[in-house]
């Protein structure tokens, strides 16, 4: 009776993260859309799990033109900011 136990079925499953040792439970495991794997919260975005499909994916995104580019971004921003704060003075 007692050899029938088996401890790989008592297994929760964790993160898969490396070094991440989160028991995934329902109130805290988050599954990326991306590539459709379970991790904690801590790991939820793409780039803290290493996601292997982040990269073609976002490419996908930008296909039809160059990325978004961040620093032209905020150099409008702070164009946009400085005149209405008056920054000539």
């Amino acid at each position: 009776m007692f050899g029938d136990c088996d401890p790989s079925k008592n297994r929760k499953p964790k993160c898969p993260v490396m070094r991440c040792k989160q028991i995934l439970t329902f109130s805290n495991t988050n599954t990326c859309k991306i590539c459709n794997q379970k991790v904690c919260l801590k790991h939820r975005f793409p780039a803290d799990h290493a996601c292997k499909q982040a990269a073609s994916f976002l490419a996908a995104t930008h296909s039809r033109g160059s990325p978004p580019n961040p620093i032209k971004f905020l150099v409008a921003l702070i164009i946009l900011f400085c005149k209405y704060i008056d920054c000539n003075d």
